[in-house]
């Protein structure tokens, strides 16, 4: 939990309150970090608008947690993640030009559908989240199986596809959609270390950093849509922070 204070997460605690409870948020003073036996604090500084820096240090975090849990020592896994750092400063040092791409490339869409499998599924839901809070567009994440369910048939040219490329053990599959796609003549572009797209194209990682750098082109994006609606991304008009 970002504040430590929304209402699931009180209600949890209220219910499992003789539970151990491992809480990772990004504040210390907030009703998780107090309750829980064990905290791990993102440490990513206050979020004014939707959440990116803290989805970024929660996702390095859980990263780091799943290894320590399945076995893998310390020094190990650090090493493995650190590559992470130098990755995110080297892609974000190109933002403007990462945006004005996608603002050509994203003109006149009304609808943006994200697909992947496995890990991809966080920066898939979570970049249709802040799309919608950030730029007021409708925006969709799934799996790419559950994508030929439904939005399959919805392909019109108001339509923007990305399609994770993601882990190498599925990757064909999710190549497969997009090839498929391109060939129906929808608006489609792969998210991954061989996309043609440049704001899309992540830099070679290990499989634990993936993850981490998969949100970075979702939150050019969302700079990107709120331009060409003429809005200030992530200005909240009916909920709050």
């Amino acid at each position: 939990s970002q504040s430590g204070g929304s209402a699931e997460i009180l209600k949890l605690l209220e219910i499992d309150a003789g539970s151990f409870v491992l809480g990772v948020t990004n504040s210390a003073s907030g009703q998780l970090a107090r309750k829980s036996d064990l905290t791990l604090l993102m440490q990513a500084g206050t979020e004014h608008s939707v959440s990116c820096k803290t989805y970024v240090a929660g996702m390095l975090i859980l990263q780091w947690l799943s290894a320590l849990l399945s076995g893998s020592g310390e020094y190990e896994t650090l090493h493995r993640l650190a590559p992470a750092l130098g990755l995110v400063e080297d892609y974000l040092r190109d933002w403007r030009e990462h945006t004005d791409t996608l603002a050509l490339r994203l003109h006149g869409v009304r609808h943006v559908f994200l697909a992947g499998r496995g890990g991809s599924l966080a920066a898939a839901g979570t970049g249709a989240l802040i799309i919608k809070e950030s730029a007021r567009l409708h925006a969709e994440g799934m799996s790419s199986a559950a994508f030929r369910h439904g939005p399959m048939e919805m392909l019109n040219d108001q339509m923007w596809l990305g399609i994770f490329g993601g882990d190498v053990r599925t990757r064909e599959l999710n190549l497969r959609l997009a090839r498929e796609l391109v060939a129906r003549g929808a608006g489609c572009d792969i998210i991954d270390p061989e996309s043609a797209c440049r704001p899309l194209r992540l830099p070679e990682c290990s499989p634990q950093v993936l993850p981490i750098l998969e949100i970075l082109p979702m939150q050019m994006m969302t700079l990107a849509l709120a331009g060409l609606s003429g809005r200030e991304a992530g200005q909240f008009e009916h909920a709050n922070k």
